[in-house]
């Protein structure tokens, strides 16, 4: 695996992992509190984390076989080469944006279950990693529903950043639980 995508996995792990620690207390019940009818659990946070990411994925190998059979998924101009996740967020979501259907919480479950799926999902970041190439990182391209095309660097960071995204909402929930005494 090429230094910087391992960094960039690093990065994804780390942010992972931050996201477990978050939640490994809290029992079935605690995980599946909702303090309103239309607010997520935690269970179903960690429910849309995973169909996300694994649909990132997906689209990542996607755009690496296509690219490397001479059919790039992207051939226009990119308008965020060479930008961060951050940059690319902050100039193309709203403040609350709506999750696409592919990725909403959709099975229900325990929070024990999505855990070990959430957990298990970092092996399949680190099958990616595996598939690129230096030449790759920065020039196959696949577009992201709401920020337009991502280059795989951008990928990898749109993973680290979609964790930390959800983090202050899986604490907060998690800190409510605890204050209702769940």
């Amino acid at each position: 695996m090429l230094p910087e995508v391992r960094q960039l996995v690093n990065q994804v792990d780390a942010a992972l992992q931050n996201l477990l620690r978050a939640v490994e207390h809290l029992t079935p019940d605690q995980g599946a509190f909702r303090p309103a009818p239309d607010a997520w659990s935690v269970a179903q946070v960690l429910d849309h984390l995973v169909w996300a990411e694994l649909g990132g994925m997906n689209s990542m190998m996607t755009a690496i076989e296509a690219w490397r059979r001479g059919e790039p998924v992207w051939t226009e101009a990119n308008p965020n080469r060479g930008k961060t996740i951050e940059e690319i967020v902050k100039a193309t979501w709203r403040e609350k944006e709506t999750a696409p259907e592919s990725a909403e919480p959709k099975m229900g479950g325990p929070l024990p279950y999505w855990v070990a799926l959430f957990r298990a999902s970092q092996q399949v970041v680190e099958r990616v990693a595996e598939e690129i190439g230096a030449d790759e990182l920065d020039d196959v391209i696949y577009p992201h529903f709401l920020s337009g095309p991502l280059t795989m660097r951008q990928r990898f960071e749109f993973l680290r950043y979609h964790m930390q995204h959800h983090m202050p909402q899986v604490a907060a929930l998690r800190d409510g639980v605890r204050s209702v005494g769940g």
